[in-house]
């Protein structure tokens, strides 16, 4: 029985394992991991505020002399959409090798938001999937043991 409950369980590690590593590279994780550790972080302006289109914050920001734009979402250490305005100061990070690649805050809010969804929504697929998987293995197991018991009912009254 205990043989029967280490697969089941391995079953259940790699089902969340394959699942957590599948989102983790769907969604830009990598990048904003990426950012968070050798971004720069430097100050930009809003330029454009689009509450029509998901609260999106359209921000400027100068490396070298050169203007860059980009756009993204409020919050992760800036203010929140409705207490933005025009013009007001916001913190970007900016990849070095690439100062046209940005992300307006703190990326390091964002990949740890989206880890937490990531490690949940991998949890509840891996269940998910693992229900039918172990039930399947636990019918085998059982007309296993059933064919043995008949076989040795079969033999002991021969």
């Amino acid at each position: 029985m205990l043989k029967h409950l280490a697969i089941l369980s391995l079953i259940l590690v790699v089902l969340f394992g394959t699942t957590y590593a599948i989102w983790y590279f769907a969604f830009p994780l990598d990048h904003l991991d990426y950012l968070a550790n050798h971004g720069i972080a430097i100050y930009g302006w809003v330029v454009k505020k689009d509450p029509e289109n998901h609260a999106a914050v359209t921000y400027s920001y100068v490396v070298d002399n050169v203007r860059y734009s980009g756009t993204g979402g409020s919050g992760r250490g800036n203010p929140r959409f409705d207490q933005l305005q025009q013009g007001d100061q916001v913190v970007v990070f900016y990849d070095p090798n690439n100062p046209a690649d940005s992300f307006l805050g703190y990326p390091q809010y964002q990949t740890d938001l989206d880890r937490s969804f990531a490690k949940m929504a991998a949890g509840m697929i891996a269940v998910f999937m693992f229900i039918p998987i172990a039930g399947v293995y636990i019918g085998i197991l059982q007309a296993i043991k059933s064919k043995k018991s008949k076989l040795g009912q079969a033999n002991s009254s021969e």
